[in-house]
């Protein structure tokens, strides 16, 4: 798709940055949702996590869902927390659900299945009772036909084929940080509360860079309370121009 510059070029452009993310370059717009404490903790060792921020973030990721067409999760997540990730706390439709669970571990149990529109990603390999048992509760079972190291690409090639322009990530630190070292993602859109966790599980922990020369920045910068947190968005610098 070729965008030409004109009145409002700049403003254009971001209100349709998903639609021109998914014809050039074959994948939605991705915006990471992160919700830790002011030292940067997702969660204490053990995993525990809830709640880290309070009430009136918890209704803005409602809000931010009902903005996107799918949800991005990880297994780890769906098995340390057991969420929906449907809109509830906010008026709108609740996005498809996307979980990557490459070994299947998401027990025929949890809380995700209860609503429509789920798709799981799993490899070629998972075993096929545990296939015909999520698919007998209504998702979609897609096998990733590549390699790990190009696994996340896969993923948002096949999105891109159903139609989703803006894809919104709620997960924990490996997927994180396997988007942001890959450049496959957009946007941040991190709630910090007030708290001090100590040693706990850091949003981006995994994401190892070699130099200070390699920080991912935060452009167009976004700054609000949201109850007694703050809410900070921005565009991160791997995200390609538009």
């Amino acid at each position: 798709i070729e965008v030409t510059s004109g009145v409002l070029e700049k403003e254009s452009k971001w209100m349709n940055r998903g639609f021109i993310r998914r014809m050039r370059n074959g994948r939605p717009w991705v915006t990471i949702k992160i919700a830790a404490s002011i030292d940067g903790n997702i969660a204490l060792k053990d995993g525990a996590s809830k709640w880290i921020t309070g009430e009136s973030s918890r209704q803005k990721v409602h809000m931010m869902r009902a903005e996107n067409d799918a949800l991005l999760s990880g297994a780890g997540t769906v098995i340390a927390d057991d969420p929906t990730f449907t809109v509830r706390d906010a008026e709108g439709r609740s996005p498809k659900r996307v979980i990557l669970d490459r070994r299947l571990k998401t027990p025929l149990s949890a809380a995700i299945f209860n609503e429509k529109d789920l798709i799981f990603f799993t490899s070629a390999d998972a075993s096929v009772d545990k296939i015909n048992g999520i698919m007998k509760l209504g998702a979609e079972v897609l096998t990733i036909d590549a390699p790990e190291s190009g696994e996340l690409e896969f993923v948002m090639a096949k999105l891109c084929e159903i139609g989703v322009n803006y894809l919104m990530v709620e997960s924990g630190a490996k997927l994180t940080s396997s988007l942001l070292r890959h450049g496959l993602a957009d946007e941040i859109s991190l709630f910090v509360a007030p708290k001090i966790l100590g040693g706990g599980i850091q949003f981006a922990q995994y994401l190892e860079l070699g130099r200070l020369d390699d920080a991912i920045s935060i452009k167009d910068i976004n700054t609000s309370a949201c109850g007694d947190d703050i809410w900070i968005s921005g565009v991160l610098s791997c995200s390609q121009d538009l």
